[in-house]
C-alpha cells in the first residue's frame, strides 16, 4: 500500500510541475518593433570547418580561425562548371541551365 501511495504521489508531483512549466508566460516582442527590414535573428559568419559561402566568398576556417578559400563539392561529373555572376558564384549545369 505504501508503494502505491508513493507512486501516486510521484506521478501527481510530476504532473503538477509539468503543468506549471508549460503554463509559464512566454516573453513576446511588441509587434510595432518587428519589421521586414530588421529581422529578429541576424545571420553571422562564425568559425566553421565546412566549406560555406560567407561575406567574402566560399571559405572555411581552420582550428585557429584562419580563413581558407574553397569551393563546395562538385555535384556531378558532366556539364557542371564553376561560374561567377556578379555577387553569385557556384556550380552551374550548362545543359539544364540551373544553379546547384
Amino acid at each position: 500500500m505504501k508503494i502505491q501511495i508513493a507512486i501516486a504521489g510521484g506521478l501527481l508531483a510530476t504532473g503538477i510541475l509539468a503543468s506549471a512549466a508549460s503554463a509559464a508566460p512566454i516573453g513576446s516582442i511588441p509587434r510595432d518593433t518587428v519589421t521586414d527590414d530588421a529581422p529578429l535573428v541576424q545571420p553571422v559568419n562564425g568559425v566553421h570547418r565546412a566549406c560555406g559561402r560567407g561575406p567574402n566568398g566560399w571559405h572555411y576556417h581552420t582550428r585557429r580561425g584562419v580563413r581558407v578559400a574553397c569551393r563546395p563539392a562538385r555535384p556531378g561529373f558532366r556539364y557542371w562548371t564553376w561560374r561567377s555572376e556578379g555577387n553569385r558564384s557556384g556550380w552551374w549545369h550548362s545543359r539544364e541551365r540551373r544553379w546547384n
